[in-house]
């Protein structure tokens, strides 16, 4: 389901887009909800947590958070580098998100059974 931007918009909370954020220090001690898990939202409920009282964060799908590095180097050179590339060339897309859930899995645990992975036959 979508947020109603306009239901957040009138809440009489504060309401800051990423774009406007710049100091996890003018949320100190508040409970905050960060609406999106991608690199800006990611990235700012990381640095909340040091400051805010809680930190949840709201996705439409389950999210892989991995360590910025992995065995010293960048992780998403795991993922961007030409030889990861070739690994994928011929397989079918199927293969290819057991292949990530297991690398995925191998780093940070397997997903809990109580949450529903995206399943490409609901249109996820």
């Amino acid at each position: 389901p979508s947020i109603d931007m306009a239901c957040v918009a009138s809440s009489t909370s504060r309401v800051t887009h990423a774009a406007s954020y710049r100091d996890p220090e003018e949320f100190r001690g508040e409970r905050v909800l960060v609406i999106g898990a991608a690199f800006s939202g990611a990235d700012i409920a990381v640095e909340l947590a040091s400051t805010a009282a809680s930190v949840t964060v709201a996705a439409k799908r389950p999210v892989w958070y991995l360590p910025r590095y992995l065995g010293g180097r960048p992780a998403d050179l795991a993922f961007y580098s030409r030889a990861s590339h070739d690994k994928g060339k011929g397989i079918s897309e199927a293969d290819r998100n057991s292949r990530r859930h297991t690398f995925f899995a191998s780093i940070v645990g397997d997903v809990p059974s109580s949450i529903r992975l995206p399943r490409q036959a609901d249109g996820d």
